[in-house]
């Protein structure tokens, strides 16, 4: 699991009796000119101080971190999570030969 940024304990030290909540989703919408990105659910997120848009994918699944409700919440932490059923690639293993072609008949005489 890749992550991204905690800053979830500031603003919880910050907000008080503030409560984080946290949704695991795909991404299906990252705005091109905000730092805004949906979820397949349709929640909407901006993303809270120290967090990089660069680093979210499209696709991508995300366990969210994130304070408030509504149409609009802030993120504090995005992890990236693996796909179920997908193998993640073992680092130092080599992909199966591909068996060579037939060698061509030899000429009759």
């Amino acid at each position: 699991m890749q992550r991204l940024l905690v800053s979830g304990v500031a603003l919880l030290a910050l907000g008080g009796a503030a409560s984080a909540a946290e949704l695991t989703g795909y991404i299906t919408y990252i705005a091109p000119d905000e730092n805004v990105f949906v979820v397949d659910n349709g929640n909407r997120f901006t993303l809270g101080p120290g967090l990089d848009k660069a680093t979210l994918q499209f696709g991508a699944r995300v366990e969210v971190t994130y304070e408030g409700e509504g149409e609009l919440m802030t993120a504090s932490a995005v992890d990236i999570l693996p796909v179920p059923g997908a193998e993640a690639p073992v680092a130092g293993a080599v992909a199966p030969a591909v068996p060579a072609a037939p060698a061509p008949a030899a000429p009759a005489p």
